[in-house]
């Protein structure tokens, strides 16, 4: 097991996972450059057919599920499978509304009104294909932006058929601008409201109402959620015996990482200092 000083947050997504993980361009001023010089050169020293998750580091956890992954992405059809979410961002000209993707009223279309929008902080795909995708974002330089999902965005606009969208939320579950009321905790699995399958996408069971949903897998507490909605449910799941507590660190080696730095507490900063923003 590894242990990564100073992250408390990455080091719960270290110890929810079963598989090996490869930590890219962490602690890095310009993450996104970085990540798309390293994950090529990562990816492709992995067997061509090599099924690989990226996921955000600092705000992903794996949860108790019981799907397989693999399965899940063999049924989308698809190269790759990227996470999907509720608000456009960051340019609203390259959102595609759902009746431009999907037949009104199919499956598809009720999947994906209810996350319509792609969302950067998880891919799956085979090894190869993974490393293909991130060096034609790379190679576009600043005519795609310069931001992970303004990127990502654009790979899926000009590949369509190369990307499906998780729209079900059956590999991850993006939690930003959802309900806490949507999730509740099931023995040791977290189950939502928001996980369809193509039934429940087409209106029948599971599709949001009375003891419906499905577990969720890979959290993405992105934004806000990561107080409002991922930290109540894993405070339920610590008092249940699910999982340990996550180790409180005094102290962040990322300020430096020769001489570990005290974390201040943002409103001990306000007090002595006035209002403002650390």
């Amino acid at each position: 097991a590894s242990t990564v000083l100073g992250s408390p947050d990455l080091q719960r997504l270290l110890a929810s996972v079963p598989w090996s993980v490869h930590a890219v361009a962490v602690g890095a001023q310009a993450f996104w450059q970085a990540a798309k010089e390293e994950l090529p050169r990562t990816l492709r020293s992995f067997a061509p057919d090599t099924l690989v998750a990226i996921v955000d580091a600092y705000d992903s956890v794996l949860l108790p599920c019981d799907r397989s992954l693999s399965d899940e992405y063999a049924a989308y059809g698809k190269d790759i499978v990227i996470a999907a979410e509720r608000t456009c961002w960051p340019v609203a000209a390259l959102c595609r509304r759902c009746e431009e993707r999907y037949p009104r009223g199919s499956p598809d279309f009720v999947a994906c009104e209810a996350f319509p929008h792609l969302n950067s902080g998880g891919f799956l795909g085979r090894a190869t294909v993974l490393a293909e995708a991130f060096d034609w974002m790379r190679l576009q330089g600043d005519a795609i932006g310069a931001d992970d999902q303004e990127n990502a965005m654009h790979y899926h606009n000009t590949f369509p058929e190369r990307v499906a969208l998780d729209h079900r939320q059956r590999i991850w579950s993006v939690l930003l601008f959802t309900e806490l009321s949507a999730y509740r905790v099931e023995g040791c699995r977290v189950v939502s409201m928001h996980v369809r399958d193509a039934a429940a996408a087409a209106g029948g069971n599971g599709s949001g109402g009375g003891g419906g949903g499905g577990a969720v897998c890979f959290a993405h507490a992105n934004g806000g959620s990561m107080h409002d909605v991922l930290a109540p449910l894993l405070e339920e799941l610590i008092t249940r015996g699910c999982r340990p507590r996550d180790v409180e660190r005094k102290v962040s080696s990322y300020a430096g990482l020769s001489a570990p730095m005290p974390t201040i507490d943002p409103q001990d900063y306000d007090e002595q200092h006035g209002s403002g923003s650390l």
